[in-house]
C-alpha cells in the first residue's frame, strides 16, 4: 500500500504530487457543513488505498477523467446500448468472439493508444452516433475499467460513472440514492493522478449542495481532492490538466480530448451505472 507521505494536510501549504508534477496549495479552510446532512461523502485517490468499509454498501462514483469515465459517458450519450468493461484486451477479444450475432464494438486503449484489432480507442470524440449508436461496446482501459471492477469486488451498492462532463447529473443521482457516497479515483499505473483528484473534489463540493457531509477528520485523501479542485478552479481546469496527465495525452495527439474532458456539464443528463451482476454499464438518466 502506497504511503500518504506525498500529501501533507496540516496548517501549512498542501503539497500534492503525481507522476507528472507537484502542486503547492494554500492550507485548506474549514469546510462549511450543512446541519441538515443526509449522507456522508468520502473520496480516495487510488483503489489500492481504499478500504472495503468505504465501498461496501456505498454509492460509488468512479472517476477516470482522462479518459475512461469521459469516454464511457460520451458513448452512452451517442446511444450505445451498453458498455461492457473488461480488465484486459484478451478478455475483451474473447467476449467479442461470443457475440458474433450481436452488433458489438471493441473500444479502449493501452498506453493511451488504440489496441491492435480494436475498432475504437479511448477518445470521447470517436464515440459518435454513427459509430456507437445502438451497439454494445466492449471496453478496456489501463486504469478506469480496473477501478470499476475494484468497486464491484468490494461490494458497492451502486456504481456510477463520473466525469466533469456529467458532474451535476451524477451528483444528483448519487445524492438521490440515500446511501453514503464514495468517490473513487482510478489513478495512473498505481500512482495518484491529479486530474482524477480535481474531478473527485468537484463531486465532493457539488454533493455538499445536496446536504451531503464531506468527512474531514481522518480522511486526508478526501481533503486532498477538495484542495486539488480548488486549485484547478483558481488556475483553470484545462491549464491544470495540461500540467498533469493532459501533457502526455497531448504528446500522443489527443490535445483536443483534454479540452473536451475539462468541460463541465457538456453531457448533462447522461448518467451511466455499472451493474456488476450483468457485467454492463447502461444509461440510467
Amino acid at each position: 500500500m502506497m504511503p500518504l507521505s506525498w500529501v501533507a494536510l496540516v496548517s501549512r501549504p498542501v503539497r500534492i504530487q503525481d507522476k507528472h508534477t507537484t502542486f503547492l496549495l494554500d492550507a485548506l479552510p474549514t469546510m462549511t457543513i450543512n446541519a441538515q446532512t443526509t449522507c456522508r461523502v468520502t473520496a480516495s485517490i487510488l483503489p489500492s488505498l481504499t478500504g472495503d468499509e468505504l465501498i461496501r454498501d456505498h454509492c460509488v462514483i468512479v472517476v477516470d477523467l482522462l479518459r475512461a469515465s469521459s469516454t464511457i459517458t460520451a458513448a452512452l450519450a451517442a446511444h450505445a446500448r451498453e458498455v461492457i468493461p473488461t480488465q484486459t484486451p484478451e478478455a475483451a477479444l474473447a467476449l467479442k468472439a461470443t457475440k458474433s450475432h450481436d452488433p458489438c464494438l471493441l473500444g479502449g486503449e493501452r498506453g493511451g493508444i488504440l489496441i491492435p484489432g480494436f475498432d475504437l480507442g479511448n477518445s470521447p470524440r470517436e464515440y459518435t452516433i454513427a459509430n456507437a449508436g445502438g451497439k454494445s461496446l466492449i471496453f478496456t482501459t489501463t486504469n478506469g475499467t480496473a477501478a470499476l471492477h475494484h468497486a464491484a469486488q468490494l461490494g458497492a451498492a451502486r456504481i456510477l460513472i463520473g466525469c466533469l462532463n456529467n458532474l451535476h447529473s451524477v451528483t444528483t443521482a448519487a445524492a438521490a440514492s440515500n446511501l453514503p457516497v464514495h468517490v473513487l479515483c482510478a489513478g495512473t499505473h498505481g500512482a495518484p493522478s491529479f486530474d482524477d483528484m480535481l474531478c473527485a473534489g468537484a463531486f465532493l463540493e457539488a454533493l455538499e449542495s445536496h446536504s451531503c457531509r464531506t468527512a474531514e477528520a481522518g480522511f486526508d485523501q478526501t481533503l486532498a481532492c477538495i484542495a486539488a479542485w480548488r486549485h484547478a478552479r483558481m488556475s483553470g481546469i484545462h491549464a491544470s490538466l495540461m500540467r498533469s496527465t493532459g501533457t502526455a495525452l497531448a504528446n500522443l495527439g489527443f490535445r483536443t480530448d483534454v479540452a473536451d474532458c475539462a468541460a463541465i456539464d457538456s453531457l448533462s443528463g447522461i448518467v451511466g451505472e455499472y451493474h456488476p451482476t450483468r457485467g454492463v454499464i447502461t444509461r440510467i438518466v
